[in-house]
Formats: structure tokens, C-alpha cells, sequence
């Protein structure tokens, strides 16, 4: 049995649920209305009568353009180095073009949930057919592969695991934002649940 139910808010927020297989899986987006990010919470609930093991994959293809580049240098956009930052719980795209317009061009994706692993490279998550519908890592049971990524495959996904009793929920948040650079990265990194739910009051 599926089944989903979306509620709309007038105001930043949008949440959108669905039961399928004895899990029921909700997720809560909006936009804070003083910070460059974007929030997600995602509450998980074993409907179930037996203990269910969870992985959950949140992945973002990025695409941070919008400057000039030189003729002669078309591929320079592409000049980046992604990794996980311990001191943001996430990870971190730091963007090394020269010929940026204006700032900021350098992105991150956090959890306020222990991150079992990560990965910048779309390849491992979606293998080779690249279908968001058909992810391989979700249908070969494969976990993230934690590697840092310099290249052209601008991608945010990090991996949470969870263990669940019949009737019992997990919860967790996860930031995307833009920034200027690592330390105003950090300055801005949103550490807990709790905090969360004061920006969303």
C-alpha cells in the first residue's frame, strides 16, 4: 500500500508524506526568512510490527553559475573541491574560480544526525543508468563511498542509518545553504534539532 498527503503553507514551508511497506516518511521543507539555506526535516515512523533498518540518502545535483569566464577558459567553472567537515557535521563545495561575479559561490550540505557516510560523486549513488527513480546504491544496498571530489560532478549526498522498534520514529534535519567560505560556513552551520525548531517558530 502507498499513499501520500501534501499540505502547503502560505507562508515558507511545505510538508509532504507517504506511507509505503509499513513505513511512513515525512518531510518538511522551508526557507528561513534571515539565512541562505534551505531546511529539511525528515521524521521516520515504523508502522510495522517487526524492527525495520533504514538508510536514508539525501542527494542535491548543484549548480552554481551565473559568472563570466574567459573564452579561453570555459572549463574554469568547474575548478571545485568538495569534502566532509567535521566542524559542520556535512559537506563542503569550496569553489576555486577567480572569475566569480559575486559572492557567494560556495555551498554545503549538513545533518543534525551522525552522517554514516558520504559521497560528492553522483556516480555512486545512481551508477551508471543515472536515474533518480532507479538510485544504485539504494537497490544494491551499497553504502556512500566517503571519498573526497575534485571534479565536475557537482553533488551533495550524505548517508544516515537508523534502527527501528515497531512504532518507534527517527528524526533528523539537513541544511543546504550558500556561503562565502568555510569560516562563514561554520559561523552559520545549524548544529541540532532543537535549533531548528526555534528558526522555524
Amino acid at each position: 500500500m502507498f499513499s501520500s498527503f501534501f499540505s502547503f503553507s502560505l507562508s515558507f514551508s511545505t510538508v509532504i508524506s507517504s506511507v509505503h511497506n509499513g513505513i511512513e516518511v515525512s518531510v518538511r521543507t522551508f526557507v528561513p526568512l534571515d539565512r541562505k539555506c534551505d531546511i529539511q526535516t525528515v521524521t521516520i515512523k515504523n508502522l510495522s510490527g517487526r524492527e525495520r533498518k533504514i538508510s536514508i540518502f539525501p542527494a542535491i545535483k548543484l549548480l552554481l553559475s551565473g559568472y563570466p569566464a574567459p573564452p579561453w577558459c570555459d572549463s574554469v567553472e568547474q575548478s571545485f573541491v568538495t569534502d566532509f567537515k567535521k566542524e559542520i557535521n556535512g559537506l563542503y563545495l569550496d569553489t576555486r574560480n577567480p572569475y566569480t561575479a559575486q559572492k557567494p559561490y560556495n555551498a554545503y550540505l549538513t545533518s543534525t544526525s551522525d552522517v554514516y557516510a558520504y559521497s560528492a560523486d553522483d556516480r555512486v549513488l545512481f551508477g551508471c543508468q543515472y536515474s533518480f527513480s532507479l538510485p544504485y546504491a539504494l537497490l544494491d544496498g551499497e553504502d556512500l563511498d566517503s571519498k573526497p571530489v575534485a571534479a565536475s560532478n557537482r553533488c551533495f549526498m550524505l548517508q544516515t542509518k537508523a534502527i527501528l522498534e515497531p512504532g518507534a520514529a527517527f528524526k533528523t534535519d539537513y541544511i543546504l545553504g550558500v556561503t562565502t567560505d568555510f569560516e562563514a560556513a561554520k559561523a552559520e552551520s545549524i548544529k541540532t534539532s532543537d535549533e531548528v525548531e526555534r528558526i522555524y517558530s
